[in-house]
């Protein structure tokens, strides 16, 4: 077996056979001991190749006896493959899950802990610590939906709350924030002109708005919506729960500063004094005045009409004074003949 190994390396001029051991009956070599190789190449120590190594199946390092084909396999098992994806033809790096299927250059399947991670495009820098935080330390300001720090040609999807300290620009028409599990209520664009939400507005403390309302307080006291049997936009003070078709409704006490009417009246701002009217100058404008007049002041014991001459009957006159012809004796009665304001009796018929 010696002078077998001495015929194979020929030019040497050392002797290797404590070193380089040939299997006995099979084609396999150990280098630096071992009389039965377990393969056909056994390296006990290191190995220094000077040019390139091909290999044209795959190689297992730390450890991994059992590589897959073409790939790269450390530890056993094997958590660390390098290889190149069959689909995309891409090279990469799958770390945690060797039969893992990904077209990622760098696949880990696990939490990874980077000090600083730059993007291939020169402008991408982050700090990744133990939490598994990533801060981006880019500063470029956004100005466009593909000119920003960070920009996705996709979505974003985030599980919990957002914090964001400037301006938030939804770059289009009909743009709408939707909110709720079914996205039941909506807050969206109008183009040009506004924004428009679908459901209630709880304002000042109320957490129930009513629907297609706006509701203020709590409980709601103050409401501002559309009455659906007129169409007529109105406020309902005092009681949300009432339906009313007067643009303002007031179920409580109302404390009026001034009121005016179709612009054509405006009230008295003051209480008047007792027993005062409210009268008009033809002109708008009303006012409080004293009550003079009128059959309701009159007391009949002690107040009589004025004195009146209801007119005279002469001895051709077919008529009176109201028309009335006239077609017997007539005796004429002047109410001038008594003091004003005095009591007197007027006999029409014979007395017995």
């Amino acid at each position: 077996m010696v002078t077998r190994v001495g015929k194979f390396l020929g030019g040497l001029d050392v002797d290797v056979t404590n070193v380089l051991k040939v299997h006995a009956t099979e084609n396999r070599i150990s280098l630096g001991a071992a009389d039965t190789p377990v393969a056909n190449v056994t390296v006990i120590g290191n190995t220094h190749i000077s040019t390139n190594l091909v290999v044209n199946q795959g190689i297992g390092a730390v450890g991994n006896t059992a590589p897959a084909t073409t790939d790269v396999s450390l530890g056993t098992p094997a958590n660390v493959v390098i290889r190149t994806h069959a689909a995309s033809g891409a090279g990469n790096v799958i770390i945690g899950d060797a039969t893992a299927t990904s077209a990622f250059n760098l696949d880990v399947h696990g939490t990874a802990n980077v000090g600083a991670l730059t993007g291939t495009t020169g402008n991408f820098s982050s700090t990744l610590d133990a939490a598994g935080i990533v801060t981006l330390t880019d500063a470029t300001e956004a100005s466009a939906i593909g000119t920003a720090a960070v920009t996705t040609a996709g979505g974003i999807g985030v599980a919990k709350d957002m914090w964001i300290g400037d301006d938030i620009v939804m770059d289009s028409d009909l743009a709408a924030i939707k909110m709720g599990d079914a996205q039941a209520v909506s807050l969206t664009h109008v183009a040009d002109t506004g924004v428009a939400l679908n459901l209630g507005l709880g304002l000042a403390g109320n957490t129930a708005p009513i629907a297609t309302a706006l509701s203020m307080g709590t409980p709601a006291n103050v409401v501002i919506r559309t009455f659906a049997a007129t169409g007529v936009a109105n406020v309902i003070v005092g009681d949300v729960t009432a339906t009313s078709g007067y643009n303002l409704d007031v179920r409580g006490t109302a404390n009026l500063a001034s009121l005016t009417i179709n612009e054509a009246f405006t009230l008295p701002t003051a209480d008047g004094t007792e027993d005062y009217v409210i009268a008009t100058d033809g002109s708008g404008a009303l006012s409080w005045v004293e009550q003079t007049g009128g059959a309701s002041n009159l007391n009949p014991a002690t107040v009589l009409a004025v004195a009146t001459d209801c007119g005279a009957v002469g001895g051709a006159e077919t008529q009176d004074a109201f028309g009335i012809v006239i077609t017997d004796t007539v005796t004429e009665l002047d109410c001038l003949l008594y003091a004003a304001k005095q009591l007197g009796t007027v006999d029409m018929g014979s007395v017995a």
